[in-house]
């Protein structure tokens, strides 16, 4: 079937909180880039805005899902998700502008690729249009996510389509049928991280993923208070988010065996970033996402069981053995970028020496593919 009438299988899914100087100019590049979806759904994440207004008044052809409170992205994809009727499912944030054919492009790419669940487009700073803010990602051992190609130009970057481990959902589409969940996104996460859960879980299972640099998007400035770009702070919010929702992802998706194996370099992590937060003053933030940890340890538990019931494929055989993924604010300056620097080397070490050969994100796929065949014949998936 031609890519154009299985644009009439998508639905098209915006995820909104306190967007309205975004909405108008996100659902105008949607509707260029796709001119006849099936539908398009924008989930309101309770905004103080005028989002709602703006919505009903001047795109009435919306389906407009309200939900009464904040309750993060993942809540809002899944919201959407469960609402959509497509086979195929785009989810963008309000801050998010496709460019040209980029939404044809990605539905094109899953179809040369069959049994990719999710394809996510090379994303630019709306700002730097000719700047890559990420175009894929991957999968740092001590539970960080790391960004392909980050604040590179985009002459020279390449436009091959690839396979990655990790994904971020900025602007991510969804092959339903291969993707096979019911509610992709973790909505404990609540904001930060819950889409490198949901991109290692899919590695996890087999599922595999593929970034497709011929789609092109730009990326506004996110979420005050919230979303971070080169140049600005970590909120405590955003810095207690990640802290917690890394520590969950290390509880819920790591094997036991992998928590063992990586025990010296995850603790000497830890080290760093608690004095990293001591230094700077933000340690209430450390002690923060511990005690919520604390006081979820039996949903963690439940969490954890259907996760690694699920998977197929070793932690191990994800990992990128490459620098740490921290912004320069995170790395410092003086004595704490020389530490961070040595606490690179050491996590490096340690890697080559229990996995000295890295065959890279390309050579997943195989894999991927093969487990999950035996995953679907065991009745797994």
């Amino acid at each position: 079937m031609p890519v154009n009438e299985q644009l009439r299988r998508l639905s098209v899914c915006v995820v909104n909180y306190n967007g309205e100087g975004y909405l108008p100019a996100c659902l105008a590049a949607i509707r260029t880039s796709c001119r006849d979806p099936l539908e398009i759904i924008v989930v309101d994440d309770a905004s103080t805005d005028a989002s709602v207004e703006l919505l009903k008044r001047d795109f009435p052809e919306v389906v407009l899902i309200e939900s009464p409170e904040n309750r993060g992205p993942g809540a809002a994809r899944n919201a959407a998700y469960a609402k959509a009727e497509g086979d195929y499912v785009l989810f963008i944030d309000n801050d998010v502008r496709v460019i040209s054919e980029c939404i044809s492009t990605l539905l094109e790419a899953l179809l040369r690729h069959p049994g990719a669940a999710v394809a996510m487009p090379r994303v630019c700073y709306a700002s730097r249009p000719d700047t890559i803010q990420y175009d894929g990602a991957g999968c740092h051992p001590v539970g960080l996510m790391t960004l392909h190609h980050r604040n590179q130009p985009v002459a020279g970057a390449g436009d091959t389509v690839r396979f990655i481990r990790s994904v971020v959902t900025a602007c991510i589409m969804i092959d339903k049928s291969e993707l096979g969940m019911d509610a992709p996104f973790d909505e404990s996460f609540f904001f930060n991280y819950e889409d490198h859960d949901f991109g290692f879980r899919c590695s996890l299972t087999g599922r595999a993923m593929i970034s497709v640099p011929t789609a092109l998007c730009l990326h506004g400035s996110g979420t005050e208070g919230l979303s971070y770009r080169d140049g600005g702070t970590y909120s405590d919010r955003r810095l207690y988010l990640l802290i917690r929702n890394r520590w969950q992802i290390l509880l819920k998706d790591y094997r036991l065996s992998t928590l063992f194996v990586l025990a010296p370099i995850l603790l000497l992590f830890e080290v760093f970033q608690f004095g990293g937060v001591l230094v700077r003053g933000r340690v209430s933030q450390w002690f923060k996402a511990a005690w919520w940890i604390v006081t979820h340890v039996p949903d963690l538990l439940r969490r954890r069981r259907v996760v690694q019931a699920a998977r197929v494929i070793g932690d191990l055989e994800l990992f990128s053995i490459e620098p740490l993924p921290l912004t320069d604010e995170m790395r410092g300056g003086g004595f704490a970028r020389v530490a961070v620097d040595l606490l690179d080397k050491a996590i490096l070490a340690y890697m080559r020496l229990i996995r000295p050969a890295d065959r890279g994100d390309r050579g997943n796929h195989d894999e991927n593919r093969a487990s999950r065949k035996r995953a679907r014949s065991a009745g797994r998936d």
